[in-house]
């Protein structure tokens, strides 16, 4: 029997560090810092080796790119590259055919198809002009696709601009949920950076895709010279672009599996490109641990289920520091813990590791996922797949408020969810422009049921945003592709955005803002006659209960909770909402049993509703 949870809707800096806005009655992690872990996992070992030589050059190349000297930074980069050994790789480039947005017409705010075969998706934000990005990668027997889709307008509708096909590579397939997007932008232009994990032949894979705004200037990019015994999983890409908008760079961390025979290695890799904006990209690898790793890596020989994931992410924090943040689990070796999250920090572009760390918990963890607005801001989340016990999966995160150079400082942690279905996924962005702003996306399986895309606003100095469901009603995601991915758009009071797989695998739909469900699909919402207050559901209810509403035109509406003498409680929603229909999950966690009211206004309609709460 799984334990029910409940979740506390607080303000999070007047609680304890473990625990706080998401507190649950499963047990919160006492999390522990170990500092200076060495890339093969022991602890105690790990010294940085930056010379004077390689801090002169890394601060010209960062003096050049805040003036957005391009030329000169490129100039003291491969002075940098030189010095250190850092390798350009000189793999092959692949050349295919696009097709443009002429074929087909605009698309919704939601479904952008309805039957293609979606194994891995990804939706990415222009930080300049707020322009919104799609991309997914479509099965196909002969080769698979990729399609990509731009927004100009917060979402209300999307413009088919490309795709490709991988057919000049024999049976190519993309790996499921292996995609990831950085929008990297300057004022005339963006270029849409795409990371894959991809299976061909006798081979597996990692590439980067480059397209332009408009889906031309396509380049491909395969990260490794094709090779039997190496597995290049989990891409994963990140850019300083929130700082610099002229000379961004772009950081893409991977895995590699190295199998000789039955011998099984792996370690992590580290690229840099100096160039996103060019043509010809360059790809420098950068290594600082023994075996052409990273930073963590096996010294010895692991089981065939042994597997290391990873993310990354730039944080340009107060005082004008930039560090690039890297976090991996590593599973199936001797000395890395499987209840730990490894972490690594350079404030070098990759060059030198500043600091290396393991944030040990009690429970497995999987999928880790780290995000930072980027441009000074301090705060950091890293969101995971947490195991409770017997296949009960709970999306967890850590939050550190006061993250730098040296050390990690994540003081914080709890339950995302307050849910006892089993979670499939997770994921979270940070919003741009912002210092505290975060959203999560997972997919959860309602018992034996439809996968449900859930998501949820994080404000780190605040009250917790309400858990909404991001599918139109009647509508379910998938539960092995596809996954649920969190974005943001640039709308004050709705800004949420997520993409997620429909059921089946069939289709892609992008669901814009927080304030709950949406109701149409394919560009056909679902318009409703009046203004309406439903009657929650279940009633009475322990703790936690669904409130549905519907509204004619766009409103700012106000949802709030009185106790029986007419004291406010809860105000559950403030805001600007569509017209349709919405769906609010409200959480009673430290309220007393008794009988409540909650009151909808919005356009001048008003209409209250009891409810009971029985504990």
């Amino acid at each position: 029997m799984k334990i029910k949870k409940t979740v506390s809707i607080a303000i999070l800096f007047v609680l304890l560090a473990t625990g706080i806005t998401f507190s649950q009655s499963k047990t919160v992690a006492a999390i522990s810092e170990i500092q200076n872990v060495s890339g093969d996992g022991t602890i105690g070992t790990f010294h940085s080796t930056d010379s004077e030589q390689i801090q002169q050059l890394v601060n010209k190349i960062k003096n050049a790119r805040n003036t957005g000297d391009t030329e000169a930074a490129h100039l003291y980069q491969n002075q940098l590259n030189e010095l250190t050994g850092a390798v350009k790789l000189n793999t092959p480039n692949i050349n295919v055919t696009t097709s443009g947005a002429a074929e087909h017409d605009n698309l919704s705010v939601t479904t952008l198809n309805t039957n293609h075969n979606v194994t891995a998706a990804a939706i990415g934000t222009n930080r300049l002009n707020g322009d919104l990005y799609a991309v997914y990668a479509r099965y196909a027997a002969a080769g698979d696709e990729i399609f990509l889709y731009r927004s100009t307008n917060n979402g209300i509708s999307w413009n088919y601009v490309t795709f490709f096909s991988m057919t000049i590579l024999p049976n190519f397939h993309f790996r499921n949920n292996e995609l990831d997007m950085e929008v990297v932008a300057r004022s005339d232009s963006a270029f849409i950076w795409v990371t894959a994990g991809a299976d061909y032949d006798t081979y597996s894979s990692a590439f980067a895709f480059k397209f332009r705004q408009d889906g031309q200037s396509l380049s491909i990019k395969q990260l490794n010279f094709p090779t039997t015994n190496l597995k290049y999983r989990f891409p994963r890409i990140a850019s300083d672009n929130a700082k610099y908008s002229a000379s961004p760079y772009v950081y893409i961390m991977y895995s590699l599996d190295s199998i000789t025979g039955s011998t099984k290695f792996i370690k992590s890799k580290f690229l840099l490109v100096d160039n996103p904006y060019s043509l010809v990209p360059n790809f420098i690898e950068k290594s600082n641990a023994p075996m052409g790793a990273y930073v963590y890596y096996t010294p010895s020989a692991v089981p065939d289920s042994a597997f290391m994931q990873n993310d990354i992410c730039f944080a340009n924090m107060p005082g004008d520091s930039d560090v690039v943040i890297q976090t991996a689990l590593l599973r199936g070796a001797a000395a890395f813990l499987p209840t730990a999250l490894y972490f690594s920090t350079t404030t070098s572009f990759g060059t030198i590791i500043k600091s290396s760390y393991q944030l040990a918990d009690t429970k497995y963890l999987e999928s880790p996922r780290i995000a930072s607005s980027g441009y000074l801001s301090n705060k950091v989340m890293v969101a995971v797949r947490r195991l409770f016990s017997s296949g009960d999966w709970d999306p967890y995160y850590y939050l550190s408020q006061n993250f730098n150079t040296v050390n990690g400082n994540f003081a914080y942690s709890g339950y995302v969810s307050l849910s006892t279905d089993t979670t499939l996924s997770i994921d979270v962005a940070a919003r741009p422009h912002s210092y505290d702003q975060f959203l999560f996306a997972y997919a959860n399986k309602r018992g034996t049921g439809n996968a449900i895309p859930l998501a949820r606003p994080f404000n780190s100095q605040g009250p917790a945003g309400l858990e909404y469901n991001a599918a139109p009603i009647g509508s379910f995601c998938s539960s092995t592709n596809g996954i649920p991915v969190a974005g943001f758009r640039f709308v004050n009071n709705d800004s949420c955005l997520i993409g997620w797989g429909n059921s089946s695998g069939l289709g892609y739909t992008v669901t814009g803002g927080c304030s709950g469900t949406m109701t149409g699909v394919s560009g056909n919402p679902s318009l409703v006659d009046g203004y309406s207050l439903s009657q929650n559901y279940p009633n009475p209810f322990n703790p936690s209960t669904r409130i549905a509403f519907s509204i004619k035109n766009s409103s700012f509406v106000r949802l709030t909770v009185y106790n029986i003498l007419g004291g406010e409680e809860r105000t559950l929603v403030s805001s600007q909402m569509n017209e349709g229909q919405h769906e609010i999950e409200f959480n009673a966690y430290g309220m007393a049993s008794g009988i409540y009211y909650y009151k909808l206004e919005a356009g001048g309609f008003s209409d209250v509703k009891k409810m009971i709460l029985v504990k």
